[in-house]
């Protein structure tokens, strides 16, 4: 449990997460399947701009 909620914290967890979820987009139609894919590429850079990188 403890993994998994450090897991969460990262932002390439839910940058994998969107884009996972994305993907499921393939069985709808094809105009819904490009909005789903340009709504989870919008998220996945929006958490690349508000989320910073980690330094050891």
């Amino acid at each position: 449990m403890i993994y998994l909620s450090e897991r969460l914290k990262e932002a390439s967890t839910w940058r994998g997460i969107i884009a996972l979820l994305t993907s499921f987009g393939v069985a709808i139609s094809p105009e819904q399947a490009e909005a789903l894919v340009a709504f989870g590429l919008a998220l996945i850079g929006a958490i690349g701009v508000f989320t910073g990188d980690k330094r050891e």
